[in-house]
């Protein structure tokens, strides 16, 4: 098992050496990269799937919160909501690719 993690680790890390160099030649001029944004294929490949992984815990997270939020601070439920749910969800599914 933990061969398999090791060889994942290093497929990747690979994958994103390759990746990270052949993004940025595709941009005609400087003006076209923006500062704030990554190249499309590392948000694919490395920023979506953590994401995932966000959104995910995100919700196991909510759940528990959600209940002590309610006893204490019922008008903050959605505040708890926005923050481990809706903002991992938005940023894994409803964000441009490159925008991150």
């Amino acid at each position: 098992m933990f061969r398999r993690i090791r060889s994942l680790a290093a497929t990747l890390a690979v994958a994103a050496l390759v990746m990270g160099h052949a993004a940025p030649a595709s941009a005609g001029t400087l003006e076209d990269i923006d500062d704030n944004s990554v190249p499309a294929m590392f948000d694919l490949v490395f920023m979506r799937p953590l994401g995932l992984v966000a959104t995910a815990a995100g919700v196991a997270v909510f759940l528990p919160a959600a209940a002590l939020t309610a006893i204490f601070r019922p008008k903050d439920v959605g505040v708890t909501f926005d923050k481990l749910v809706r903002g991992p969800a938005e940023f894994t599914f409803v964000d441009p690719l490159g925008s991150h």
